[in-house]
């Protein structure tokens, strides 16, 4: 199965991708833009350098839309408007391991180049079954409930394929990292930083994921 490109703040209706080909390269131009001044603001590392993400969480959070590689091709679209899935998944790969081997550009290089990337659709869901294990993770599909997505903590992490909601206009992947003391999700929102500070209930979560991975090392690895 497979999720639909996701394109930041658009509320029109759903017509043939053909059709917005020019609002999603403008959009994403935008949208590298913004990310570029957040980016500065935060101050210049080297290109690819993921160690501030990686000390601020144990599950990193990045956005598609960072300047280090939202203008990178994602099939016939970008990182920034298409590449929600791989960087969820490299969120998870980074976090796991701790490592910086697999960041977002190269998980959406692998994606691509592996098929999991459908044109004119987005991310196959397969990336994150039969892709994961290529990459070296364990993951298996779990029922789309509140007590699934509470079983999160940051040693089985969750990506979640969402429903038209509070996260998306269309189709978009998120990652559940943790539950607060208060028992509310911890989300990274690869397209969200408002998203990603906020916590949130599992039960309003739920009704709107379509599918959903936990992820963890292999028990060699662990060890």
């Amino acid at each position: 199965m497979f999720d639909h490109i996701f394109v930041p703040g658009w509320d029109g209706p759903s017509v043939p991708l053909s059709a917005h080909k020019r609002t999603l390269r403008l959009l994403a131009a935008v949208l590298l833009l913004l990310s570029a001044v957040c980016f500065c603001l935060r101050g210049i590392r080297g290109r690819g350098d993921l160690t501030l993400e990686m000390e601020e969480r144990q599950i990193p959070l990045f956005y598609q839309t960072d300047p280090r590689w939202g203008g990178n091709a994602y099939g016939d679209s970008t990182i920034a408007v298409s590449g929600c899935g791989p960087t969820c998944l490299s969120m998870v790969i980074c976090g796991l391991t701790q490592t910086q081997d697999w960041g977002p550009a190269s998980v959406a290089a692998f994606a691509e180049a592996q098929g999991y990337y459908i044109p004119g659709i987005g991310t196959a869901w397969d990336l994150m079954t039969a892709g994961a294990a290529d990459l070296g993770l364990m993951s298996r599909s779990l029922p789309c409930t509140a007590d699934v997505l509470l079983e999160a903590s940051p040693d089985a992490p969750l990506i979640c394929s969402m429903m038209p909601g509070d996260f998306t206009k269309g189709g978009h992947f998120i990652v559940i990292v943790g539950v607060d003391e208060s028992g509310r999700l911890i989300v990274n929102d690869p397209a969200s930083e408002v998203n990603s500070k906020k916590r949130w209930d599992a039960g309003r979560v739920a009704d709107q994921v379509k599918g959903v991975w936990q992820f963890a090392l292999p028990a060699d690895a662990a060890e």
